[in-house]
């Protein structure tokens, strides 16, 4: 089977019902993938429709994203399973510190169900933006095709000509930043990993662990970071911004 090598704005056809798109990088940074459903005037139909580490789960199943270790992630997407009115499946990523110039090894997979490889994409030459376009599959005359993007926004501004697809992926940008974790202002070791926040979100249910509000939630360390506490998944809780605020630094 010939492998599509892709460069940016190329397409090819993808014969399978369920694929596999990996987003892998190298070791140093942090990247956080994630999927946006947009129906065929490029808008999200609903926050539902932004597939995250918070929310790794859309479209009742058909399209879940997961961590492969530190430096890679996978989102699958049931082709044959997303509803009609979804016409494209936007893969894309950002950063919460740094910039995607200095992330060596970027490079988007596209396989099959039985995992042999349909397309590759070397993301080279991303410019200093904090969020990028990965790539997209798309309807087309009644099939399915893989766009290789590789294209970024930073401060708001994308840089794709198409207003409608501009709104959607910001929309979506937003809704994570209210979402998530307040981060802080320099990285270091109470920066939680992505890998660590999807496996305490799930175990958590998506919840604050005090009160099961599911607006404003923080990542909170058990035993405070300040008193020796680890960032791992056994010292971290989910909790809401007021939750989180009574506590303090109490264990």
């Amino acid at each position: 089977m010939v492998v599509a090598a892709l460069v940016r704005g190329a397409n090819t056809a993808i014969g399978e019902t369920v694929v596999r798109v990996q987003v892998a990088w190298g070791t140093g940074s942090e990247v956080d993938p994630c999927a946006l459903l947009l129906d065929a005037g490029g808008k999200v139909r609903s926050d539902a429709d932004f597939v995250f580490y918070n929310e790794p789960s859309g479209a009742a199943g058909a399209v879940e994203l997961s961590t492969d270790g530190q430096c890679a992630a996978t989102i699958a997407v049931d082709l044959g399973r997303l509803p009609s009115d979804v016409d494209k499946v936007v893969i894309a990523g950002s950063m919460d510190a740094g910039t995607f110039d200095t992330v060596p090894g970027l490079k988007v997979t596209v396989t099959g169900q039985h995992g042999h490889e349909l397309a590759s994409f070397p993301v080279l030459d991303v410019e200093r933006v904090a969020a990028v376009v990965f790539g997209e599959l798309y309807r087309r005359g009644g099939g399915w095709k893989f766009r290789a993007v590789g294209q970024g926004w930073d401060s708001g501004i994308y840089e794709v000509s198409d207003p409608e697809y501009v709104a959607a992926v910001l929309t979506g940008a937003m809704r994570k930043a209210r979402r998530t974790a307040v981060i802080p202002a320099q990285r270091d070791s109470r920066s939680v990993p992505a890998a660590v926040r999807t496996e305490v979100w799930q175990r958590d249910g998506g919840a604050c662990v005090e009160c099961q509000a599911t607006e404003y939630l923080e990542f909170d360390h058990v035993i405070p970071w300040s008193r020796g506490g680890a960032t791992s998944a056994g010292n971290l809780q989910l909790l809401c911004r007021g939750c989180n605020l009574k506590k303090g630094a109490r264990i």
